[in-house]
């Protein structure tokens, strides 16, 4: 990474934000006709609490890893 020494302020790279928060429509990866909602994060770092209300896990309040999930 390269940092333009001649421009004024801070050139200090900044954390990607997360494209999930609590309340956020998710489905999984690769499984059709899933959909779920976070509910909370888990203590583990990228791990959600997700309940799902459609496919094969629907009823269920499971931990997912973000990897594993994308935006419905």
């Amino acid at each position: 990474m390269t940092y333009n020494n001649d421009e004024p302020g801070d050139n200090t790279p900044q954390p990607e934000e997360s494209k999930m928060h609590i309340g956020s429509k998710v489905a999984l990866i690769g499984e059709e006709g899933s959909i779920g909602m976070i509910q909370e994060r888990a203590p583990i770092r990228g791990v959600w609490v997700v309940r799902w209300y459609a496919g094969k896990e629907a009823g269920k309040e499971l931990l997912a890893h973000e990897d594993t999930l994308r935006r419905a």
